[in-house]
């Protein structure tokens, strides 16, 4: 199914005025809320390592994270997320010893926030079908807050997993009707 509404929703959006950690929209355009995103389980980062099962992320605030968009040079469409800081991630996390098998479970957690950044392009698949995704991104942790050493073992490959979901959720939540298919965040060429 082809999805060519890049145009239309660039224009429903905003713009993100500075890096402060709050969004500050033009005035008389506001910014849109949509959900906090789906946060994929982390798989066994070696042995020994951590896997983190159950993920959930809560958005602080009133419950959602803020998109925007702005126009960039030669035409394409750069997006601004926040997560606002006081967002809350829990899971249950496995400590995998040295022979690669699990230990006991326990409940992990942190807070945290995120400024993101990505700019949207579109792909063209083999099948002929041309669809939006994020072709270069980075996120920004304005906070990041945890006192589970495990999951401090981890941080690297957990904030990959946020900045991952965050590029998935801006796809599907601003591109896909509900009840679609979802779609990949990143391009092939990200």
């Amino acid at each position: 199914m082809r999805r060519n509404v890049i145009a239309p929703v660039a224009v429903g959006l905003v713009a993100l005025a500075g890096c402060t950690g709050s969004m500050s929209p033009p005035s008389g355009v506001p910014s849109k809320g949509v959900a906090c995103p789906t946060i994929s389980p982390l798989a066994r980062t070696g042995c020994p390592g951590l896997s983190i099962e159950s993920p959930n992320l809560t958005c602080g605030g009133d419950g959602k994270m803020t998109v925007a968009s702005s126009t960039i040079t030669g035409g394409g469409t750069r997006f601004f997320v926040q997560v606002p800081n006081g967002s809350v991630f829990t899971g249950t996390s496995y400590r995998i010893n040295a022979i690669c098998e699990p230990g006991l479970p326990h409940q992990t957690g942190a807070k945290l926030g995120v400024m993101y950044t990505g700019d949207l392009e579109t792909e063209t698949e083999a099948n002929g079908i041309t669809r939006p995704c994020i072709v270069r991104s980075k996120a920004e942790f304005t906070q990041f807050e945890t006192q589970d050493p495990l999951l401090s073992y981890v941080v690297l490959a957990f904030k990959d997993g946020v900045h991952q979901a965050i590029d998935d959720a801006v796809i599907n939540q601003v591109f896909v009707t509900p009840g679609s298919s979802s779609l990949p965040g990143r391009c092939a060429r990200f």
